[in-house]
C-alpha cells in the first residue's frame, strides 16, 4: 500500500524507502456519527442524525540506516505535514484503487523509540493522528455525466440549425452512482433557455427563470455543494437567475433517473454532471 500527502500539485511520499505503516491503522473505516435526541415523557427520540468528523491515526515505522538518516526521514515527514496542513491523505491499495481523504490536518504524532524485534536498528515508531473535517474518501478522478441532443434513429432530414421548442426534452438517461450521496457541479453549454433538470427519481429539481438564456459560447456554471451553492454565467454572478421554487439536488446511492430540459438548443448544446464519487470506508 502507498501512502500520498498532497498539497495543491505537490505530493509527498509517507510510505518510501525506510518507512512503512505497521498494523493497526484505525479510524479507515466508518467516521463517526452523531445521534441528537430529546426525551418525549420517559422515551428519547432522536431528532437528529449526521455523519461526524474522522480522525485517522497511522502507525508508521522509521527504518534507517544511521541516526542521521533516521532523523532527516522523521524531520522531512514532520515538517512537510505541519507547514502545508489541510491537503489531501492518499491511500493506494495493492489492487491499484485509490482514494482519498480531503482537508486532512495532523494533530498529533506519538514516538516510540525504536523499531519492535530492530533494537540495533536506527529507527523510530509514529502513531500519526489526523483530523478530517470532511469524512468521505473521494475517488481520486472525477466522473463527469454528459447529456446532448440525443442522435436521431429514424429516416429524418432536419434543416439545419435544428433548434428544440422550450421546455423540450435534451436528454433523459439513467446515471447510477456507487458512492454515498454526492452534489455535482452542472456546466450547461449554450445555447439554451429555460433550463430545467430534474431527478425523476427523488423527484427534485433545479431550474433558472425564463429571463436566462444561453447563446452559442456562453457557460452557466451551477455548483450544488453544500458550502459553495453558486450560480455563474461566463465567470460572473447569476444567482438571481435561480428559480427560488426549485432546489439543488444531488444524486443518491443507486440509480438517478435525470432529465435536463430546455429550449433553443441545438447540436451545440451540453450539459455535464461532474463530481468525485465518495465513500464512507476506504
Amino acid at each position: 500500500m502507498q501512502i500520498d500527502y498532497v498539497y495543491g500539485t505537490d505530493e509527498f511520499h509517507i510510505t518510501r524507502p525506510g518507512a512503512i505503516v505497521l498494523s493497526g491503522m484505525a479510524g479507515d473505516m466508518a467516521p463517526d456519527f452523531r445521534l441528537n435526541s430529546e426525551f418525549a415523557g420517559e422515551v428519547a427520540k432522536v431528532m437528529a442524525y449526521s455523519i461526524g468528523t474522522r480522525t485517522l491515526e497511522l502507525p508508521l515505522a522509521i527504518v534507517a540506516k544511521s541516526m542521521m538518516a533516521r532523523r532527516l526521514l522523521v524531520n522531512d515527514l514532520l515538517a512537510y505535514l505541519a507547514t502545508y496542513p489541510g491537503g489531501y491523505l492518499r491511500f493506494t491499495d495493492n489492487d491499484g484503487v485509490a482514494r482519498e481523504l480531503r482537508d486532512v490536518y495532523l494533530q498529533d504524532g506519538a514516538e516510540d523509540d525504536g523499531v519492535d524485534g530492530l533494537e540495533d536498528v536506527p529507527g523510530a515508531q509514529f502513531v500519526l493522528s489526523f483530523s478530517v473535517s470532511d469524512p468521505f474518501w473521494y475517488e481520486i478522478t472525477d466522473t463527469t455525466q454528459t447529456f446532448q441532443l440525443a442522435a436521431s434513429t429514424g429516416t429524418f432530414f432536419p434543416i439545419f440549425p435544428l433548434r428544440l421548442t422550450a421546455s423540450a426534452v435534451l436528454q433523459r438517461k439513467t446515471v447510477n452512482n456507487p458512492g454515498y450521496t454526492v452534489w455535482p457541479i452542472i456546466t450547461v453549454s449554450g445555447p439554451a433557455s429555460d433550463i430545467v433538470l430534474k431527478n425523476f427519481t427523488t423527484g427534485k429539481e433545479l431550474a433558472l427563470l425564463p429571463t436566462l438564456s444561453l447563446s452559442l459560447g456562453d457557460t452557466l456554471v451551477i455548483d450544488t455543494r453544500p458550502l459553495y451553492k453558486t450560480v455563474e454565467k461566463n465567470g460572473v454572478n447569476a444567482f438571481a437567475y435561480f428559480n427560488r421554487s426549485s432546489e439543488f439536488w444531488p444524486l443518491i446511492t443507486g440509480d438517478n433517473d435525470i432529465s435536463c430540459m430546455m429550449g433553443n438548443s441545438d447540436a451545440n448544446t451540453q450539459v455535464d454532471f461532474v463530481y468525485a464519487e465518495r465513500y464512507l470506508a476506504r
